[in-house]
């Protein structure tokens, strides 16, 4: 199957998700939110900052070899 333009852009920044989601999960416990909250922070602060956080590290030299 090929991938379109915007599938191939997205596929190395997303290897970053995993880890900020973690993050945000971990971070969040610390704060007293209601679950709902939570999960509504960590879903959508997530998503971009995971694609933001990829997309920069892709360009960086040495990381984009490993990534």
């Amino acid at each position: 199957m090929r991938l379109g333009r915007v599938a191939r852009e997205c596929a190395r920044p997303s290897s970053s998700t995993g880890v900020v989601l973690v993050g945000l999960v971990v971070g969040t416990r610390f704060v007293p939110l209601p679950p709902e909250a939570e999960l509504a922070t960590v879903a959508g602060l997530g998503v971009g900052l995971s694609f933001g956080i990829g997309a920069l590290l892709v360009r960086v030299p040495g990381v984009a070899r490993v990534v």
